[in-house]
């Protein structure tokens, strides 16, 4: 465990902005039979390619999709999946592409961040922040047209100067309503203490639909993880804590109790699709490299 959190501080020393902006999917064709996945930035063993292969067809099957055929080309790093039915691309594309690392982080508050500021700081021009007399570590909101701008100011010597050494900013996941939109969150990041659960600690994960307008998320931890949950939701009630997939938030609930036993249940306004797209990327592992589809 202590691993990942000098992995992560780690990374906050070359970026404070610790995950690339994300891109919408808005522009890939909706429906097809074939899609061709080609590994980014490495070339893949064969048992690489094998092993993706496996955890992608897993990962489909867990979603509901059944009739399909799956095979790798090892010369060109590629995956071709062949379904009997049309598949919306968007729809699916998590489970095709994203390696699927989880965290669960602990956060600073908007308001924590914009006590550091001036009213006139440059910030203020290239996002839209929040003001919320509530806990909410949700920073602000900017398109993705000024993603980039906003990246490399919150990356300057400058911002950096102003803010709390041990806090890292994340995106959030691309949402279908708002694909031309981001939100950035603040992600607390402590090598003084053992506050970073992971993947690794999940036991057990399943979509539970008994109210259908709102779907929920069921994680048991094992028992280790059991013991940082309850540490880490004892210290952190009325705030929130991220969840986070491939260094996108894909979550942010706020915590009301300690929580024993290991158990966590996830709310929120997210649909039955989604739901299913994330328990499915939890509960099949992680791939060796994120994916593209051409």
């Amino acid at each position: 465990m202590k691993t990942i959190i000098y992995i992560l501080i780690a990374v906050m020393i070359g970026s404070i902005v610790y995950s690339a902006i994300p891109q919408s999917n808005k522009n890939v064709q909706v429906y097809k039979n074939e899609i061709v996945l080609e590994s980014n930035n490495k070339v893949l063993f064969d048992s690489e390619l094998q092993y993706s292969v496996n955890i992608i067809s897993k990962r489909l099957e867990d979603y509901g999709i059944k009739l399909f055929s799956i095979y790798p080309v090892v010369d060109k790093s590629q995956i071709h999946i062949n379904f009997k039915k049309q598949q919306n691309v968007v729809e699916i594309a998590d489970l095709l592409c994203q390696i699927g690392k989880l965290h669960f982080l602990e956060t600073y508050s908007s308001a924590e961040v914009t006590a550091q500021l001036q009213q006139k700081d440059k910030l203020y021009a290239l996002m839209n922040v929040e003001k919320s007399e509530y806990y909410t570590a949700e920073l602000g909101t900017c398109t993705l047209a000024d993603a980039e701008k906003l990246s490399d100011y919150l990356n300057s010597g400058a911002f950096r100067k102003k803010i709390p050494a041990n806090l890292l900013f994340a995106w959030s996941k691309v949402s279908a309503e708002k694909p031309n939109q981001l939100s950035i969150f603040c992600l607390k990041l402590d090598n003084e203490d053992i506050s970073v659960l992971d993947g690794n600690a999940v036991a057990e994960i399943k979509l539970d639909i008994s109210d259908s307008k709102n779907p929920a998320i069921l994680i048991k931890f094992n028992e280790q993880g059991a013991k940082f949950w309850q540490k880490m939701t004892a210290e952190n009630i009325n705030k929130t804590i991220a969840i986070v997939m491939d260094q996108q938030v894909y979550y942010a609930p706020v915590v009301k109790s300690e929580i024993k036993g290991g158990n966590c249940s996830l709310t929120g306004k997210f649909s039955e699709k989604e739901v299913k797209v994330f328990v499915s990327l939890v509960k099949n592992g992680e791939l060796p490299t994120s994916f593209k589809i051409k």
